[in-house]
């Protein structure tokens, strides 16, 4: 892929070791690769991640996942079965159940709203130890120069192409183009697109 991201740009190309140009870096490019990539899965939601996650009685907080990016899913487990808690707020905590703290089984969560963001709250708290499981979107494996291999499937790697190409050519300096940014973006919008409706269906791809 550096490769061909070089042949776009007109660029010596040695698999992204360097950038005859000098307009970007090597580091720099794949920085464009990996925030591309994580960009594409939280967009499209195309691939989740499951892990259980402890509940502490009496304390609200959980902790989630070091590469956890957005919650899909929290389940609670009760005996053998896993019921869904709802997402909400401590606005809506406050408002809806006055006075909460603890009960057998939490109401909704929240997502912290300090800055522990890898931190999520249960409401009210539980009476006892339990057990959660999140699905949720993680971040991707990281990317080198090194033949390290996509965490998105093949079919989807061009569009992440694509996208590389629009950070490039939206960085301000010698090498801004907006109009050829403005196609490679709508390239890489084309994958998000089809990477929902493959999720949601052709109909209603949102």
């Amino acid at each position: 892929m550096l490769s061909e991201v070089q042949t776009h740009m007109i660029e010596t190309v040695d698999q992204g070791a360097t950038w005859s140009s000098g307009f970007w870096t090597a580091a720099e490019v794949i920085s464009y690769f990996n925030e591309r990539q994580n960009r594409f899965m939280k967009e499209t939601s195309l691939l989740y991640a499951q892990m259980p996650v402890a509940g502490t009685a009496g304390n609200t907080e959980f902790t989630y996942p070091d590469h956890w990016v957005t919650t899909v899913r929290l389940s609670w487990k009760h005996d053998t079965r896993h019921m869904s808690i709802p997402r909400g707020s401590f606005w809506e905590a406050d408002n809806a159940y006055p006075g909460w703290t603890t009960a057998d089984r939490p109401k909704m969560y929240a997502d912290n709203e300090g800055p522990d963001t890898l931190s999520g709250h249960l409401i009210p708290a539980p009476n006892d130890d339990c057990e959660l499981s999140i699905l949720y979107i993680s971040i991707g494996a990281v990317l080198g120069n090194a033949g390290e291999i996509f965490t998105v499937p093949d079919e989807f790697v061009p569009y992440i192409k694509w996208g590389v190409i629009a950070d490039m050519l939206n960085k301000i300096g010698r090498a801004n183009d907006p109009i050829r940014a403005a196609y490679a973006e709508q390239r890489y919008q084309e994958g998000v697109i089809v990477a929902k409706a493959l999720v949601h269906g052709w109909e209603n791809p949102e």
